[in-house]
């Protein structure tokens, strides 16, 4: 809803979407809502290997369609950052 709403506003200006905004965009809302949700699945053992490995996914898909950097931490850094 994020990336849209950042498409719509710049679009009528006439100015593209840089990638970069997009990518900002993903880490502000998705990511920092995963980094504050961390500490407390990992450590009350909410989170099974299943809902990591779906977490992973879903973050890998980010990935291949441009909304995140190939370069950021997966679930087992930032859970493993936590504990």
């Amino acid at each position: 809803m994020y990336v849209l709403l950042l498409v719509l506003i710049d679009e009528p200006v006439g100015k593209p979407v840089s990638q970069q905004s997009l990518m900002d965009v993903f880490r502000a809302t998705v990511e920092s809502k995963i980094q504050y949700a961390a500490p407390a699945i990992a450590w009350s053992g909410f989170c099974t290997a299943g809902d990591g490995d779906r977490l992973n996914a879903f973050l890998r898909r980010c990935v291949k369609l441009g909304y995140r950097d190939k370069s950021a931490p997966f679930t087992e850094d930032i859970f493993g950052d936590c504990m």
